[in-house]
């Protein structure tokens, strides 16, 4: 426990034990209260206070008699597009935006467009098991976007969407770094600021390297990791023809 830390006692604490929660199995028993209290030196007020977060996100659950135990695990969201498949399948999407807005100055760079021309921006909550996960925006020119309804954006990821529109994708662009869920972020999944984030941004550009569709996602670190599986050999039949690079 950093006694010089700005952040009170058990949001610190309430952070130490996300990190644990995420890497142990279902089922398994955290420290008793008074052996919390021990470890870190803090009261075991403080001590409830913070696992009491906990459950209410549904990480852990108290029962009484027996101790506290873990309850969920880390949602898993593929990088990749090879299948429609892990658990960002089962996610429900809430949207909170749908409307074409002129570019302006950062996005008419971007898309090589006017800055008067207009995009599509779709923004959208995430959540999977009830648990508020992460904030998507989606932005492409109007020209890419024609005959999308707001309807085609409360089901699946954002570029699968896209791809069963006619929209052509050829290849992806990921910049992934951590963040910290800040005020606004906070208040739309119903967390604390300051909790550890993950960023991404997809680039899409199409056949002819011309960039079609950004995303930009903020997902809670706490509770969501990405995956990426990558081929041992080179391209086989059948391959996806996405495909992506990190940097």
């Amino acid at each position: 426990m950093n006694r010089r830390s700005v952040l009170p006692k058990y949001y610190q604490l309430e952070l130490s034990l996300r990190r644990r929660v995420a890497e142990l199995p279902i089922g398994t028993a955290l420290p008793a209260e008074p052996e919390l209290s021990r470890q870190y030196g803090i009261s075991r007020t403080t001590v409830r206070q913070a696992i009491d977060a906990l459950i209410v996100d549904g990480l852990v659950e108290r029962i009484q008699g027996k101790g506290t135990f873990v309850t969920g695990r880390k949602a898993d969201f593929p990088l990749g597009y090879e299948s429609r498949s892990g658990d960002e399948a089962s996610a429900e999407h809430t949207l909170l935006r749908f409307e074409h807005v002129p570019a302006g100055p950062e996005l008419s760079t971007l898309f090589g467009i006017a800055a008067d021309d207009d995009v599509l921006r779709v923004e959208r909550l995430s959540m999977l098991a009830g648990i508020k996960m992460g904030v998507g925006t989606l932005v492409l020119p109007a020209t890419a976007a024609k005959g999308l309804q707001r309807e085609d954006f409360e089901h699946g990821r954002f570029f699968y969407t896209l791809l069963d529109r006619g929209v052509r994708l050829q290849r992806h662009r990921l910049i992934i770094e951590s963040v910290v869920i800040d005020q606004p972020m906070a208040r739309l999944l119903d967390v604390r600021p300051g909790l550890p984030g993950i960023g991404l941004i997809r680039h899409a550009f199409d056949d002819a390297g011309r960039l079609v569709a950004r995303v930009n996602i903020v997902t809670r670190g706490d509770v969501c990791r990405y995956v990426l599986e990558l081929p041992i050999t080179g391209a086989a039949e059948g391959e996806s023809p996405l495909s992506f690079e990190l940097i």
